[in-house]
């Protein structure tokens, strides 16, 4: 009982501190894939894996994210599919027009202190252990000058000089601004934040701001819309 308070208290001083700080403690979430009728496997360790998988996909996280980084990460559970099973379970799955995964792992990793209370990452990979999408962080090994993340206030005040409003956060609707992702095309990790401009009870209009999160630099600003 003393150890949880204490615990408590712990966590309670850390987030005053960041509020204090300006940041907000962003949370970056894995996406999941369900099956009808069918429920995956949801490993705890890496040791619940084939031992040529753990090898397969350590020595491939280590070549991409550096060894240093990828010692930073913990495993966060996943999935191991059957696909014999999801097709006996759901024989149209045969015709999906993507591939389905054998193995989808996650892993985490935190940086509180620039306003990333967790980031998971994931892989998905054929039974063999080739992937099928590659993890959704930088290949840090070819430029470790991306290994810097800037502190999320410092992006902010670059989204709000390109015409975000201060007030954005009080932006109920959604809730993954601000947020942090990995864009694919330049291979770097984004600061995101968004806010209403428009809505009409049921249609909702953003205006969205994607910042690197390496040099605080604009990568774009555009619309979107969404429906409640």
């Amino acid at each position: 009982m003393f150890r949880t308070v204490i615990c408590v208290l712990i966590f309670v001083a850390i987030a005053i501190s960041q509020a204090e700080a300006g940041e907000i403690p962003v949370i970056k979430r894995p996406s999941w894939i369900h099956f009808t009728d069918y429920e995956p496997k949801n490993p705890k360790s890496l040791n619940e894996l084939p031992k040529n998988i753990r090898d397969c996909v350590t020595k491939h996280l280590k070549n991409r994210l550096g060894e240093t980084f990828y010692n930073s990460m913990t495993f966060a559970g996943g999935q191991v599919v059957d696909i014999k099973q999801v097709y006996r379970k759901n024989p149209n799955a045969k015709n999906f027009r993507w591939e389905i995964h054998t193995y989808d792992l996650h892993f985490e990793f935190k940086r509180p202190e620039v306003g990333v209370a967790s980031y998971t990452a994931q892989i998905l990979l054929r039974s063999d252990g080739s992937i099928i999408k590659e993890i959704n962080l930088p290949q840090f090994s070819n430029s470790p000058e991306k290994l810097r993340i800037i502190p999320l206030t410092k992006a902010e005040k670059t989204a709000i000089t390109n015409g975000l409003r201060i007030n954005y956060r009080k932006n109920k609707v959604n809730d993954d601004s601000p947020g942090i992702d990995y864009d694919e095309k330049q291979d770097i990790l984004i600061w995101k934040f968004s806010q209403i401009i428009a809505d009409d009870g049921l249609r909702i209009k953003f205006l969205n701001f994607d910042v690197s999160a390496h040099d605080g630099s604009l990568i774009r600003k555009f619309n979107s819309e969404g429906i409640r």
